[in-house]
């Protein structure tokens, strides 16, 4: 009679790429004539293509996690396109000095833009903090960037108060 299978948190093979002493003392136990049984609803796998000796196994969808994501490519994120459906992919950076950013409702990198508005639609300097940029459409002295101070937007060019 072979002993009880190992806890699931228990690897089969180790780092080392030997098999872990309490799978060791199961398999020795057993009389080699190993049938898989059914695989727990929930752990992300079920029957499909074949690994060895007549055990097949298949991610299920949605099985796995962002702990067992790939390797990405260098400056990416994983996501994919508003609304699509499928499997995300690397979203990649294909240049330096440039951000993470919704636009257009598609996520891009692009180099970092001040937001736009007109005087009557400036959110709260306060609320922004020291050092938000935006673009003024129609300050009185023309389109102008301009910064929060922390309580007021100033125009880039001399500092005076956007009005």
């Amino acid at each position: 009679m072979p002993g009880r299978i190992p806890p699931a948190n228990i690897p089969i093979v180790g780092k080392d790429g030997r098999i872990t002493p309490a799978w060791y003392r199961y398999f020795v136990g057993t009389d080699n004539d190993i049938q898989a049984g059914e695989i727990q609803a929930g752990a992300g796998l079920e029957g499909g293509g074949q690994v060895s000796g007549g055990v097949e196994l298949e991610i299920a969808g949605n099985g796995v996690t962002n702990a067992m994501l790939r390797d990405s490519l260098p400056c990416s994120v994983v996501g994919r396109f508003q609304d699509s459906i499928g499997d995300p992919a690397d979203i990649q950076a294909m240049a330096n000095d440039r951000v993470l950013m919704r636009d257009g409702d598609l996520l891009v990198f692009r180099l970092p833009k001040a937001a736009i508005y007109t005087v009557a639609t400036l959110p709260s300097a306060v609320l922004a903090g020291a050092g938000t940029l935006v673009f003024v459409t129609d300050e009185a002295g023309g389109a102008t960037l301009a910064s929060s101070d922390g309580t007021d937007w100033r125009r880039a060019a001399d500092r005076a108060v956007v009005s």
